[in-house]
């Protein structure tokens, strides 16, 4: 205990003389001869009251540490009742309360009168027995065995019902129904109580047999006024709270390892009347099936409560005071994580009829906040403004993930949350399209300097000067759709943030050969690069090629980028033998991306991951050519190659690690190579089953067999999944048409159709068909070779 307490104790002795005083009158005042017996006199007896007073407030201090002390003792009660009646100070009733509890909770005494000065004062660990400990003997009534406790009675029932309906069993002596018509204390030192009627019953039967008899009885004897009634072995409450006492410190020396001599040597220096080893004899089967949930020790309930949803902890603090208490502990045992999006009964909860609100949020953060290490407010339908930032800055300190893309705010909110947030190493922000350039920096200003990761995506006004605010921690920067990011901006990543292993520039249109060659110089750790888009106007092929220089690139995505051809690919082979992810979906054009230079991809032998999706030159032949150098393949994407037929993707069974194909909207598939695959690939021990996706090929359901095999086929068409995706990131022609101009609004720019170099596609299912029918031979001819050589295809022609 602390030296303040210390040095009370000749207070608390003058208190406890006081009380003892005015407990020995037997008067309406205090007793003459306790007056007397004073030699100050008046003085005296105020000093002693001044003691006194000095004692309740120190004790009422203890009452609040504790959470909370037992019970009444009717002497100190009819002291506070005295010193009520006579005025004696300004007696303050949370006081008086606090002092009632602890004079009940009589094992403390010892604590009291303890020596200061021995070296094992109980003072020094005055807190480290549970709460409760009961100071009362574990003797065994000798009623107890002959005594049931009798639940899930029927509110209609009465004492003298339930003890007819039980002589049937025996002969009863006591039936009582508990009931609390205590409406006021007699005192006024509690707290005003309503009449209930308790759903338990107490029988006391006149022999043992009776009770053993009724605790035996079938559930369908136990039936009265409609209701099922249950008996249990009765408890004494004494027996109850020593056996609360031991689960805890049982449960604490399991966890710590103490040996039971050194906890029971604690537990008798304590108090001279307890014995943890009396109790060793209770069933603890018995025990347990009579503990109700508000019987649990504190501990137990806190670990029960942490596994509750979050609303859920939220809503059983208002069942009782330790309930409250247990349920503010229990958050120190959730997880760190907290996400709004992925947490079904968050999700559930918050609607677009019932937005997350700013009071909402500050309910959950005044909880959790300070244990939250992430927190992912994405995805949320929410009214969240200023006041939610700065509440996410106040109430999380330790923050090291942060996503609040969706939340708008000012200035001065992100100046609060990135000041009180310095050590944030995840930052999301995505699709502001209306937060400028300002709102970034003030963001970045002070927790930039320790960012890992930031995502940007889809913000499509910001310049991202912002990234001069950080430092060598910074590793992925995601700025898909950032149609503003130039090249100052790429020269600010590169000579302030040299380690930056992940870098997705895909739709930023306003970049140049030489940020390319910036990149390539500075960023020599780079793992994965994207450059995905159909707009580079200030970029060119041979502007692409130093790039290939960054030996460490182990995945690269072009989808839908028209500056890949022949040469890129031939350089990217040479340049990049152990790549494990090319992405080159929609990409290049039919008469600059041909079969001579696609065939050299089988040189990869380390590529597990492959984009080929919308690329014309994609043939059998072709595709057979890749797959027997490409062994370690394990996801294939081969979306609207309308030249890939059954051929070719039977040599899919040469992929050992075969895992997911997608051949959407592959018009030449049919069923009979995807069989031949169902058949090959056998279920296996331990390894994964293989996804294959036949949506928009001849390949129809009825037509396949699956069985005994590690094939899935999935008969969705996603082949315009890729394309709507680009829409939604990268921007469109029109978008990049306004690129030169400073005009800064709030609108969107707005993504349209693309216009993509495979727009043959669009026109051979919607537009009219103008093939010669009823023609000779010779018509029919110059109708293909005119097709062909609009489409770029007059060279390649002869190998299909």
């Amino acid at each position: 205990m602390s030296k303040t307490l210390r040095n009370c104790f000749p207070l608390k002795m003058a208190g406890l003389n006081a009380f003892a005083n005015f407990g020995a009158s037997n008067g309406g005042g205090p007793s003459t001869g306790s007056s007397s017996s004073n030699s100050g006199g008046p003085s005296s007896a105020s000093s002693q009251a001044h003691s006194m007073f000095k004692t309740l407030r120190r004790l009422h201090g203890h009452n609040l540490e504790n959470q909370g002390l037992n019970d009444l003792s009717e002497a100190f009660q009819n002291f506070i009742t005295r010193a009520k009646f006579f005025s004696m100070g300004r007696l303050r009733r949370t006081w008086s309360h606090s002092a009632v509890e602890f004079m009940k909770y009589r094992r403390l005494l010892p604590m009291l009168v303890a020596d200061e000065h021995h070296p094992g004062s109980v003072f020094d660990d005055f807190d480290a027995q549970p709460p409760s400990f009961s100071a009362r003997t574990t003797k065994h009534s000798k009623n107890e065995g002959k005594k049931v406790t009798v639940t899930n009675i029927s509110p209609r029932v009465t004492s003298a019902q339930l003890q007819s309906f039980f002589r049937k069993f025996g002969k009863v002596s006591v039936c009582k129904i508990p009931t609390d018509d205590k409406k006021q204390s007699a005192y006024s030192t509690l707290p005003k109580k309503s009449l209930t009627r308790s759903q338990l019953a107490h029988v006391t039967f006149s022999k043992e047999e009776g009770a053993l008899a009724a605790l035996s009885a079938p559930s369908e004897e136990l039936t009265f006024y409609g209701q099922q009634m249950a008996v249990q072995p009765y408890i004494s409450m004494n027996r109850r709270r020593t056996i609360s006492v031991n689960i805890v410190q049982e449960a604490t020396n399991a966890v710590a390892g103490t040996p039971p001599s050194a906890s029971e040597d604690a537990i008798s220096r304590s108090s001279s009347v307890l014995s943890v080893s009396s109790n060793s004899t209770i069933n603890s089967a018995i025990v347990v099936s009579n503990l109700q949930l508000d019987e649990f020790p504190t501990k137990v309930l806190e670990q029960i409560l942490s596994h509750c949803t979050v609303l859920d902890a939220i809503r059983l603090e208002r069942v009782s005071k330790r309930f409250l208490e247990a349920s503010i502990a229990s958050w120190k045992y959730t997880s760190p994580k907290l996400s709004f999006s992925t947490d079904s009964s968050l999700s559930r909860h918050f609607t677009s009829s019932n937005p997350l609100k700013n009071s909402s949020l500050k309910a959950i953060l005044v909880r959790d906040g300070v244990y939250l290490k992430a927190l992912d407010l994405s995805d949320t339908v929410n009214v969240l403004n200023d006041k939610a930032i700065e509440d996410i800055a106040h109430f999380c300190p330790y923050l090291f993930e942060l996503d609040i893309s969706g939340i708008h705010a000012s200035t001065t909110a992100f100046q609060s949350l990135s000041e009180n947030l310095c050590n944030l190493q995840k930052l999301s922000y995505r699709d502001m399209r209306s937060t400028n350039e300002k709102s970034f920096w003030y963001l970045f200003k002070n927790c930039g300097i320790n960012l890992k990761h930031v995502d940007l995506r889809g913000c499509t006004r910001l310049k991202g000067r912002c990234f001069k605010l950080c430092g060598m921690s910074l590793e992925e920067v995601l700025l898909d759709g950032c149609t503003k990011v130039d090249d100052e901006t790429i020269d600010d990543i590169c000579l302030k943030s040299a380690n930056v292993k992940i870098l997705r520039l895909n739709g930023c249109g306003l970049i140049t050969d030489s940020a390319i060659s910036t990149i390539a110089r500075h960023l020599c750790d780079l793992r994965e690069f994207s450059l995905a888009g159909d707009r580079f106007l200030n970029l060119t092929t041979a502007g692409l090629i130093p790039f290939l220089r960054i030996q460490t690139i182990k995945k690269l995505e072009f989808d839908h980028n028209p500056l890949v051809t022949d040469e890129l690919i031939a350089k990217l082979v040479d340049s990049l033998p152990k790549l494990e992810k090319l992405s080159i979906g929609f990409s290049g054009n039919d008469a600059f991306l041909t079969e001579s230079s696609l065939s050299q991809i089988s040189k990869l032998k380390n590529l597990k991951e492959l984009d080929l999706s919308g690329i014309a030159a994609i043939n059998n032949k072709l595709f057979k050519t890749i797959i027997s150098g490409c062994l370690k393949l394990t996801d294939i994407l081969l979306r609207n190659c309308i030249y890939l037929g059954d051929s070719g993707i039977e040599e899919l069974k040469n992929l050992a690690y075969l895992r997911y194909v997608d051949l959407s909207s592959c018009i030449l598939v049919t069923s009979t190579p995807i069989q031949a695959l169902i058949k090959h690939f056998k279920p296996q021990k331990d390894v994964e089953q293989i996804t294959i996706v036949v949506g928009g090929t001849v390949c129809e359901p009825s037509q396949v067999r699956i069985r005994d095999t590690r094939i899935i086929l999935d008969f969705n068409d996603y082949s315009a999944t890729s394309l709507a995706a680009f829409r939604q990131i990268i921007g469109s022609k029109e978008a990049s048409a306004e690129r030169d101009s400073d005009n800064e609004s709030d609108e969107d720019d707005g993504f349209q159709i693309l216009d993509a170099h495979r727009s043959f596609i669009v026109d051979a299912l919607n537009a009219e068909d103008d093939f010669p029918l009823d023609q000779d031979e010779k018509t029919i001819r110059e109708w293909a070779e005119k097709e062909a050589k609009e489409l770029g295809l007059t060279d390649s022609t002869s190998s299909r």
